[in-house]
């Protein structure tokens, strides 16, 4: 999530959490539930990915990137429920 858990502290505390010979990272974009959010997002972790997997990188720990599907038919994770939400509000 832009600014709560992308920065590189975010990332030492991740590695010191994980045994790299157990364990990998699956890291996900956070899909917006709105329209406004959606470029901040999206730029946010365009911008703060690479120096976040090059910590973990640097710490010997594998990673993926889950890049979303659905999200352009607002039908990523998440995205469907704030949008029955609304419906029902």
């Amino acid at each position: 999530m832009p600014q709560k858990n992308d920065s590189q502290s975010h990332a030492f505390d991740l590695a010191k959490l994980v045994n790299p010979d157990a364990f990998s990272i699956q890291l996900t974009c956070l899909n917006s539930t709105s329209s406004e959010d959606e470029i901040y997002i999206n730029e946010q972790f365009i911008k703060t990915l690479p120096i976040f997997t090059e910590r973990l990188r640097d710490r010997g720990i594998e990673y993926d990137v889950q890049l979303s599907k659905g999200r352009d038919i607002k039908g990523g994770c998440g995205q469907l429920a704030t949008k029955r939400l609304n419906v029902l509000q």
